[in-house]
């Protein structure tokens, strides 16, 4: 399994990836790229020396299902693939691959359905969004027993410093976010 800490940045682009690979960061979010570009970016990584989670819903011309997720794991082999859908996430641990599932704290509902998804598909960690709910975290850290990692609405590297700081893990954080 992937240990995730501190700061991730995601990346969208080939240009906020050529700066996560100059960047300290040794592991990125790789979203909304298509599946086509995935081979290169995935040399791209592997070149220098960095690694990347695939979040599976948001690569197009991928299914995110259990099937894309086996494509995936096995054709690009990533350190960890995020996913809100417990098939995925379930594909993911038999393969050996880490496993983050992602949960909105929208509403009450949407925490209870999405805690009712943690524990069916028994994720190696949990992606909480939006990272502003942070007076939720040590709570939901109780309740879940996982690793959490919490993600978007992120503004600037000192904010996600600062949301480190409510007992996640790590912090997803938009590589444009990350000016240095």
């Amino acid at each position: 399994m992937t240990e995730i800490y501190g700061i991730v940045p995601a990346v969208n682009d080939f240009t906020q990836l050529r700066r996560f690979l100059d960047s300290e960061y040794p592991l990125c979010v790789v979203m909304n790229r298509h599946i086509s570009n995935l081979e290169t970016i995935a040399k791209i990584l592997q070149e220098g020396k960095k690694h990347a989670l695939v979040h599976c819903d948001l690569i197009h011309g991928l299914a995110p299902d259990e099937y894309g997720a086996e494509y995936l794991c096995a054709r690009f082999r990533p350190a960890g693939v995020i996913s809100i859908r417990p098939a995925v996430i379930s594909a993911c641990k038999r393969l050996g691959v880490t496993a983050i599932q992602r949960a909105f704290l929208i509403d009450s509902s949407a925490l209870a359905k999405s805690l009712a998804a943690i524990e069916k598909a028994k994720p190696d960690y949990v992606e909480l969004l939006p990272a502003l709910c942070t007076p939720l975290f040590p709570m939901l850290k109780e309740k879940i027993g996982l690793p959490l990692i919490a993600g978007g609405l992120i503004q600037s590297k000192d904010m996600a410093l600062e949301i480190l700081q409510s007992g996640v893990q790590a912090v997803t954080i938009s590589m444009d976010k990350l000016k240095e």
